[in-house]
């Protein structure tokens, strides 16, 4: 069985530890990147690590391309957190000082919060520094240049790329991991460097299949890509790497992968290699991706908002504005005769999801990850709602009997209640998605601000 169904089952520790002792470890770009995003002690202690295990190493050839290509945006997004995080501090201080006439704080906690914020300001400003430094002298650059000089892959010709293009068209349509949440990396002129963009994941991977299947070694394979064309992931929860990647893994190359996000590997590297991996810096790679992954959900929101949806008032937009009760007793009353009218998809109830046992990161990571599903469905009713309206509209030349005509313009109004009641569903969830997040952001706001003062 477990042949079979590679990937479905738990391999034991003590496989497991035999492989991290012979496997050849790959990372994926975003792990070469994100060390620039992390503390001065992390990236020490993550790039010790590197070196440790660099002569078991290898990087794909897309993975440098693409580290190359995104390094200096890397660092310019880290100098501009700099000054954002700079800016705050400023802007803080600014209404401290406009509130001393009252007597909110003694001379002396002010004096101190003045000291606090002076002691933040100078070491931003000199972390920012070394960010700008490192556009023409980079001591990460250097390193993964000693450690990978002669550990990277050849690339792909031209129709070895088109083909992959070809095969990533076909997988992308019928959601064959990896990288089919990518599409929308392509350009619009077609060209190769665009299709590569799109396809960097799959590139990527073939370039792993290959090595393993040339050198007869099996793989562990780093990555921080977090979405589902990666990873399993069951009612919010990440149960590991997606059971086709290691099928096709085994089937191609007759060899085992293991697939890990940069915590578990540095979490793992203390049980199979005996390394040193601090658990602060565990807890700030993970603090990390979360915000990471918040910042990308929010960003992505602007694709899929109300506003690229064409207003029209149509029939029940008094639903619009209906409480949670109101709603809850509306749906109540109906249920059954819509059931009966096979609405049976309707939700009886609204569910108004919260997660008081987890940090407030988490918390704002699953609240965007949902609204954004949610905003998704909604996307889905509208154009639901349009065909019903136009089906509803094409019912007198449809049909000659009178009956029949009367007939399909009960079912079709039935139809068409389903969907608004649907539509003020989902709609109700949103804004009280939107609401829990605007007030987890300003309870992070507000903490963030007292932890600095009190540091």
């Amino acid at each position: 069985m477990r042949k079979l169904f590679p990937g479905y089952f738990k391999t034991s520790k003590e496989v497991i530890k035999e492989d991290w002792n012979n496997f050849i470890f790959v990372f994926d770009t975003n792990v070469l990147l994100n060390i620039y995003r992390y503390s001065e002690s992390t990236q020490v202690e993550y790039l010790r690590l590197l070196d440790k295990i660099k002569d078991r190493s290898w990087l794909p050839n897309r993975v440098v391309e693409e580290y190359l290509e995104n390094r200096l945006p890397t660092i310019e997004k880290q100098e501009k957190a700099y000054d954002d995080m700079l800016n705050s501090i400023s802007s803080l201080k600014t209404k401290l000082d406009n509130s001393r006439q009252h007597p909110f704080a003694s001379q002396e906690t002010m004096a101190s919060v003045d000291t606090a914020f002076d002691k933040l300001t100078a070491e931003f400003t000199k972390n920012k520094s070394s960010y700008t430094k490192k556009i023409h002298d980079d001591d990460i650059q250097e390193k993964y240049l000693n450690m990978y000089d002669e550990r990277v892959g050849e690339s792909f010709d031209l129709e070895e790329l088109k083909a992959i293009f070809t095969e990533g068209e076909e997988r992308y349509k019928n959601l064959v991991p990896p990288g089919y949440k990518d599409t929308k990396k392509q350009g619009t002129e077609g060209r190769v460097v665009d299709f590569k963009r799109k396809f960097g994941d799959l590139i990527i991977w073939k370039e792993v299949l290959n090595y393993s299947s040339s050198n007869d070694k099996g793989i562990i394979f780093v990555t921080d890509d977090r979405k589902e064309d990666w990873w399993n992931i069951f009612n919010g929860k990440t149960i590991g790497p997606r059971f086709e990647l290691i099928k096709e893994f085994e089937e191609v190359t007759n060899n085992r992968i293991h697939i890990y996000t940069s915590d578990r590997f540095l979490e793992l590297a203390r049980t199979n290699l005996g390394q040193t991996v601090s658990s602060s810096i565990l807890d700030e790679i993970r603090e990390s991706h979360i915000q990471e992954t918040i910042n990308n959900v929010q960003f992505n929101l602007k694709d899929i908002d109300h506003q690229d949806i064409p207003h029209q008032d149509i029939l029940y937009n008094k639903f619009d504005t209906l409480t949670e009760n109101e709603l809850d007793t509306l749906i109540e009353n109906n249920f059954e005769e819509l059931s009966d009218k096979g609405g049976n998809d309707i939700n009886q109830n609204i569910t108004y999801t919260s997660y008081p046992n987890y940090s407030i990161n988490e918390q704002l990571y699953l609240l965007c990850n949902e609204l954004m599903k949610e905003k998704k469905i909604n996307k889905e009713i509208y154009w639901k709602k349009q065909e019903a309206i136009d089906n509803n509209n094409e019912l007198e030349n449809k049909y000659k009997s009178e009956g029949i005509k009367n007939l399909a313009r009960l079912t079709s109004k039935n139809r068409i209640k389903q969907l608004h009641i649907q539509d003020a569903t989902n709609k109700a969830k949103i804004n009280a998605l939107q609401e829990e997040i605007i007030a987890l952001k300003n309870t992070k706001k507000h903490l963030d601000e007292i932890r600095d003062i009190n540091n």
